[in-house]
């Protein structure tokens, strides 16, 4: 019944209430006209993470959101990695890197052989990002763009 009355309220007002972070826009922007491919994978349900997107105007910048299954289904970042991959039809490499502020973000991108970046402008703590041994740790949105531009050279 908690399950029911929380979609319920998700899907009619509490998708609405999001935040984009500052610097992400032009981030994703300059990503993209590098030549770069962005996509979403997120834990929430691709049905509202497709709408969010689109309601912060961003979508132009992903070629896919993945999200998980409104029955839970797909709900396990590594699969959710390894499905946008097989989506895309490209295989894992360390030239794909998944950025996140979860550990499960860093341990799914560990689990698929993929680089792995944690943000310590999300949700998680730097204690929950560094303990998980990322790749690279992106401490500001203003740092995304040069710091991949790194990695990707």
């Amino acid at each position: 019944e908690a399950t029911a009355i929380y979609r319920e309220f998700y899907g009619r007002e509490g998708m609405n209430l999001f935040t984009v972070y500052p610097g992400i826009p032009g981030a994703l922007e300059k990503l993209v006209s590098m030549g770069l491919s962005v996509s979403l994978v997120t834990s929430k349900a691709g049905i509202y993470a497709s709408k969010i997107v689109e309601k912060a105007g961003l979508s132009r910048f992903l070629e896919m959101v993945s999200g998980c299954e409104i029955n839970g289904n797909r709900s396990d970042k590594a699969e959710l990695i390894t499905y946008t991959l097989q989506k895309h039809g490209i295989l894992p490499g360390k030239e794909i890197i998944m950025i996140g502020d979860r550990y499960h973000d860093i341990r799914g991108a560990k689990l698929t052989g993929i680089s792995s970046a944690g943000v310590l402008y999300g949700y998680g703590s730097r204690g929950e990002i560094e303990a998980e041994n990322p790749d690279l740790i992106i401490p500001s949105p203003a740092e995304l763009v040069d710091l991949l531009t790194g990695i990707a050279e």
